[in-house]
């Protein structure tokens, strides 16, 4: 029997890093979609029409994994359609277009990209909560200190003793902080329901949750199109998603933005709990920082630096936590 159990710690340990380094990725792969639905902001595409875009091609791409699955492992296929699993996928993916608009809906009202990068990453903080509430996740002493280095790394970075910087756009602050909400709620979901697609490939599953995002997103974007909001959010034109320029931009959204991070992350949190996840995908924003560097001229400054090295820190201190009990259970073996 003991022999059985560790072997079975063997086995999960090898899935564990790999997956802090899928976490990791996902988290630079979010960083990009500030950056880019900036791009496409100036060049007048709404709020709505990126998100048009984004769960559309997002749409497109899954159907072709699924139709793989279907025509190359239909028992895979087959046990993806069972209803319980389904009815996770549907929320998964309500939560996701739900995310998608209010995100992008702030970058479309000027936020700053880092600073919408940023204030999504409250995300950790509802993540812990949920987590210990709903699926009765311990509260350890390693994500307690990770949370509060991650908090002065927000606090570093955002300078909320700067009125003239802090929260210079209420409505696009808010939305940004309310897709940390949606967010955690999607990785707790995702948690929650992980034995049961735990034989089911992480690029069929997210491609199921693309399929419903867009399903469940359409009626959103429809509904929202019939509000009074500013031309940045409300607009909604055909000709602007035909234009080259904003497709090419819109595929590189869905790619980045969608198919590659929560790909990464439906098959990271079948092994890592969503708390840890949570505190491990805050290197989004320095992703975001960089990349508006790079690609938008953004200026980093000495907050930026102080707060991506706590960031960091928070990051690595769940990963070495793992390490360090993963060098234990070789011992033992």
């Amino acid at each position: 029997m003991k022999k059985m159990v560790i072997k079975q710690q063997t086995e999960k340990s090898t899935h564990i890093l790999p997956s802090y380094g899928a976490l990791v990725l996902a988290g630079l792969s979010f960083g990009s979609i500030p950056v880019i639905s900036a791009i496409m902001r100036d060049l007048s595409a709404s709020s709505l029409e990126q998100t048009f875009l984004r769960l559309a091609l997002g749409c497109g791409i899954a159907l072709m994994i699924i139709a793989f699955y279907f025509r190359e492992n239909y028992p895979i296929f087959q046990r993806s359609t069972f209803f319980s699993i389904q009815i996770n996928y549907f929320l998964q993916g309500f939560l996701l277009s739900l995310m998608i608009i209010v995100y992008l809906s702030s970058v479309a009202l000027k936020t700053p990209v880092g600073e919408a990068a940023l204030l999504v990453q409250i995300h950790p903080f509802f993540t812990l909560l949920l987590s210990a509430i709903f699926l009765r996740e311990k509260v350890t002493p390693e994500k307690v200190l990770a949370l509060v280095l991650a908090l002065f790394g927000v606090l570093a970075i955002t300078t909320p003793w700067k009125q003239e910087k802090f929260f210079t756009n209420l409505l696009g602050d808010l939305l940004a902080s309310a897709n940390g909400l949606f967010y955690s709620l999607y990785l707790v979901l995702g948690r929650k329901n992980a034995d049961d697609r735990s034989t089911i490939a992480s690029q069929l599953s997210i491609a199921w949750v693309l399929v419903w995002g867009f399903l469940t997103g359409l009626p959103l974007i429809f509904f929202l199109t019939l509000l009074p909001l500013p031309p940045s959010l409300g607009l909604f034109r055909v000709s602007m998603l035909l234009s080259p320029s904003i497709l090419i931009l819109g595929i590189l959204l869905a790619l980045f933005g969608s198919v590659l991070p929560y790909g990464l992350i439906m098959y990271a949190t079948t092994h890592v709990e969503s708390s840890k996840a949570a505190i491990i995908l805050l290197d989004e924003p320095i992703g975001a920082i960089v990349f508006g560097f790079l690609i938008l001229g953004e200026a980093i400054t000495l907050e930026y630096i102080v707060g991506g090295f706590l960031l960091l820190t928070a990051s690595s201190i769940i990963i070495r936590s793992f390490a360090k009990k993963s060098r234990n259970t070789t011992k033992i073996k």
